[in-house]
């Protein structure tokens, strides 16, 4: 098995984790249907906090209290890159509590999402939303800036991913991914486990510095590269070549 950024070998670190020789990317994998996983699973069962979402899958207003801090400061992040006209993506757009702080700076904003309760609160606050796994979504038409906070980790086709918002995209591409440890080696780190061995969290890749921006390369050129404000993590501001 292949590298999924450089193409280089993968060495076995446990039964399901393999660490790319070259780029030093971490790849997980997992036996089951990832798309399925997401949708059924992710937010409705294992990621449920019941003082978020009820045990009929609504939304409680705790859930957008508890990320609207982090989404603010997304904003602060992003607000360079936006006009007041621009059509906008957020990819993996969850119960939309970015959306509804980005809404009043750009020209409209749209969602993709996976899990029927996040759906339906995206749903419910107006958004149009694409229900579908992004690497098959059909849209005939493109955005100014695409948004995947957190989304490209769960990704297992990561070359698609990116080559299809690429695709997408007129002119940026800003994403944040986590990883195991921050960019200058300090604070919290994240343990590297089997997702055969623990409950798995949807997360089939961890990048370095390195293999992300081998894996972007072709398509986009970085015009920003730091720490992301989930950390450990990196947020990259990519625009299209």
């Amino acid at each position: 098995m292949n590298c999924h950024c450089c193409g280089g070998d993968y060495k076995k670190l446990s039964s399901n984790v393999f660490e790319c020789n070259n780029c030093k990317h971490i790849y997980r994998m997992y036996e089951g249907n990832s798309i399925a996983y997401h949708r059924e699973l992710y937010r409705n069962i294992e990621r449920r906090d019941k003082k978020e979402i009820d045990l009929k899958g609504l939304i409680k207003p705790l859930f957008h209290q508890k990320r609207k801090k982090i989404c603010k400061k997304r904003i602060e992040e992003i607000t360079p890159y936006l006009t007041s006209i621009d059509k906008c993506l957020d990819i993996g757009g969850g119960a939309g509590t970015f959306a509804n702080l980005l809404k009043d700076k750009v020209g409209s904003v749209e969602c993709t999402e996976l899990a029927p309760n996040l759906i339906n609160e995206l749903k419910r606050q107006g958004f149009i939303v694409y229900e579908e796994d992004f690497l098959k979504l059909e849209i005939s038409k493109t955005y100014d800036v695409l948004f995947a906070w957190h989304v490209l980790e769960h990704i297992i086709e990561i070359q698609e991913f990116i080559k299809k918002a690429a695709f997408l995209t007129k002119r940026f591409f800003v994403l944040e991914i986590p990883t195991l440890k921050s960019l200058n080696g300090r604070g919290r780190e994240r343990s590297l486990t089997d997702p055969s061995e623990v409950e798995y969290d949807g997360h089939a890749h961890y990048f370095s510095s390195q293999s992300l921006k081998i894996l972007v390369e072709k398509f986009f050129k970085i015009i920003d590269f730091k720490e992301g404000i989930q950390s450990p993590s990196i947020l990259v501001v990519l625009e299209k070549i």
